[in-house]
């Protein structure tokens, strides 16, 4: 039985994200196509049930018989399970870690493998016996993690994390028809219901972008801001939502960026010591943690956190004892008007609207760690997967603040990861990828009502009062069902419990105002973010494939000898409690295991770079005296770079992909940071610009 059968449930999306234009490597060259068998494309499409963007969970119907497909990332398989009992029906192993699935017009099963670089093409030929395989296989840029197709199902768009692009790819012949350049760390995508456009969320960096599917100029809708306050006013969030243009070749990090055409700029963080005062002139908050979103009819909804990063304290790293650095929010973006309207706790307001004195009421057991989200237009709702925290939340897509319009939130298993509606049984499959050996399903009754009412507790309450207040504690869902290990591999038991605690969201263990260790390090990476501490500002580093023995001491401060005591003083640092040994060891072993994004492809001028590897190890520029064993390694010494202060030599290992530069954040490019650290950083900068460009080709294969 071919999948070109099959009929496209209701489709929801999954993983999330946001990310700056600073500095990224090289895409890789123009994505193969392989057909592995020797397939007829259909000459119909199936009926879609619904515009498809990508989740680690999607439901499907194969000739009446409704089914649960997932990907298993610890597992590198899909699981094939029956939709109406979760019964196991089969599975297809696959060669890499799966992120994200879509169903296309024809009739197969997409599948992102992120760590191979390839996003392959499923078929079921069969359930009674149970049959599926591999039939085809697209080579893309470096992480393929987001995934949607065109409301034809004709073509493919894939962004890809670490390369920072997306790629559009023309089905029936396998043809790349578009490709993008994107800001750092772009997650989810979904297209446009006319197929013009596609919007994708990134993990950092304030904006979604917009990306014409013919090829035209991105456009940015920035999700930070800035307040500016009268004295005495209550501390504000955010005060707009501008539209940019994304401008430059974005050619490895050398050029390109976010122009804004309208609202206030984005000033510098004050670093100078004490708590927030009553009065300050500004205060900027920057929009974190877009890992999905979610396309309404004509509306998309992106859950994010607000991060405020406060003053210098003692503990540092913004902490605050009377306002949280971060705090969730939901974007709406009316796709028809071009209207932005952001919601916080206590408001929701226009995005373009200038804010005075706005309190925004920030609460440390919000969803911090957003994942995933969907809209059930029938209840008016839209769902939000929050790890960390491990609740589906049901708010009001009606524009109301957070606190008056969140209608339910249910307590799931750990790790909810994707989000599937079911509109014939009226409830959402939720996947919860850290439960267990092998993560769990749940299923949560979504609330009756027709398309565009109000409905259940959302509607108006009396004069002068909310219809709906937030919902204390959270529902515990009883009927959960875990799910049994495919095979050996995947993390250890160890590194599973630090992968939970990791993501730990308002653990006291970890922090005093909600953050975990994910908030400033999501996917084990960076924030982009330079914060405050007594010491002066500090960027936070990559953690992903950069602990090694080679880079003791850690920390900027170079302080901590090993890893452990480096963790220890970072907790203190945010108020937290600390970690017992059995859980400091947990979490050492998931920082041992978590994945490393894959290095780049190799330059197209490999002579380029064999150019810049000498310039590096020459003693006249002097860069591995410091930066030891290949640029991967540290030195272990401190040193005053030309800011007064001694910092800690970081390694170098995958820095194509963490700008912006130095301890404190301030060049947004590696060309930037060659060209200005004459005589502070090693002598690059007495270069000519032939061998400045080599020595930076070279940096970008490490």
């Amino acid at each position: 039985m071919a999948l070109e059968r099959v009929a496209v449930g209701i489709v929801l999306g999954g993983l999330l994200t946001l990310g700056a234009c600073a500095d990224q490597r090289p895409s890789q060259a123009t994505p193969s196509f392989e057909t592995i068998v020797d397939v007829t494309l259909p000459s119909h499409l199936p009926v879609m049930g619904g515009r498809a963007h990508g989740s680690p969970i999607q439901l499907v119907s194969v000739e009446g018989r409704r089914l649960l497909v997932l990907a298993d990332g610890d597992a590198k398989a899909l699981r094939v399970l029956d939709g109406d009992d979760h019964r196991a029906l089969g599975e297809v192993m696959l060669e890499g870690e799966p992120t994200e699935l879509v169903a296309a017009g024809d009739g197969r099963l997409y599948v992102a493998l992120r760590d191979r670089d390839v996003v392959v093409g499923v078929e079921l030929d069969g359930l009674a016996p149970f049959h599926a395989g591999v039939r085809r296989r697209f080579t893309v840029p470096t992480e393929p993690i987001g995934l949607a197709v065109t409301p034809d199902g004709r073509r493919l768009v894939v962004t890809s994390g670490w390369a920072a692009s997306l790629v559009g790819i023309e089905l029936a012949s396998g043809e790349e028809i578009l490709r993008q350049r994107l800001p750092r760390e772009p997650r989810s995508v979904a297209v446009s219901a006319d197929g013009r456009e596609a919007f994708v969320s990134h993990a950092l960096g304030s904006t979604v972008s917009r990306v014409p599917l013919d090829g035209d100029v991105i456009r940015a809708i920035e999700l930070g801001g800035v307040d500016h306050h009268d004295r005495g006013a209550e501390v504000a969030i955010l005060d707009f939502v501008s539209e940019g243009v994304l401008s430059g070749s974005f050619d490895g990090g050398v050029s390109g960026g976010i122009v804004s055409s309208g609202g206030a700029g984005r000033g510098p963080v004050d670093f100078r010591g004490g708590d927030l005062p009553s009065f300050v002139e500004r205060l900027d908050r920057d929009a974190a943690q877009g890992f999905a979103l979610a396309l309404g009819e004509g509306e998309l909804f992106v859950p994010e956190v607000l991060v405020h990063r406060g003053r210098a304290q003692v503990g540092g790293y913004g902490t605050s004892p009377s306002f949280p650095a971060h705090q969730p929010a939901l974007a709406r973006i009316d796709l028809v008007e071009g209207r932005a309207t952001l919601r916080v706790m206590m408001r929701a307001f226009d995005a373009g609207e200038a804010r005075n004195g706005f309190a925004g009421g920030a609460r440390r057991d919000g969803c911090l760690l957003p994942r995933a989200a969907a809209v059930d237009a029938r209840s008016g709702t839209v769902l939000v997967a929050c790890v960390g925290s491990d609740e589906v939340m049901a708010i009001s897509s009606d524009g109301e603040a957070l606190a008056t319009s969140t209608r339910h939130r249910w307590k799931v298993p750990p790790g909810p990861m994707g989000l599937a509606i079911d509109e014939t049984r009226r409830e959402v499959v939720v996947w919860s990828r850290f439960a267990g050996a092998a993560g769990a399903l749940s299923r949560l009754p979504l609330e009756e009502g027709e398309e565009g009412e109000e409905g259940g507790e959302g509607g108006e309450g009396g004069e002068g009062e909310p219809a709906a207040r937030y919902p204390e504690e959270a529902e515990v869902v009883g009927a959960s069902v875990e799910l049994l290990p495919l095979a050996e591999g995947g993390l250890s038991a160890a590194a599973q419990e630090g992968r939970r605690i990791f993501h730990g969201a308002s653990d006291a263990r970890i922090s005093a105002d909600g953050r975990a260790c994910a908030s400033c390090h999501p996917d084990g990476r960076d924030d982009g973010l330079s914060w405050p501490t007594p010491n002066g500002a500090r960027q936070t580093p990559m953690l992903a494939g950069r602990l090694l023995e080679s880079t003791r001491p850690f920390g900027w401060q170079g302080d901590a000898k090993d890893l452990p005591t480096h963790l220890r003083q970072t907790f203190r640092r945010l108020g937290g409690r600390g970690l017992d040994d059995d859980a400091m060891a947990s979490l050492l072993a998931y920082l041992g295991e978590m994945g490393t994004p894959s290095r780049p492809a190799p330059p197209p001028d490999p002579d380029l770079v064999a150019r810049g590897r000498r310039l590096f190890h020459a003693e006249t520029v002097g860069c591995a005296t410091c930066h030891t064993a290949e640029g991967i390694g540290s030195d272990g010494a401190r040193h005053d770079v030309g800011t007064g202060v001694a910092v800690e030599t970081p390694s170098l290992r995958l820095v194509a992909g963490t700008g912006p530069y130095f301890h404190d954040g301030r060049f947004a490019t590696l060309s930037q940071l060659l060209r200005e650290t004459r005589g502070k950083m090693g002598w690059a900068s007495d270069m000519g610009p032939d061998d400045l460009s080599a020595l930076e080709a070279y940096l970008l294969t490490l």
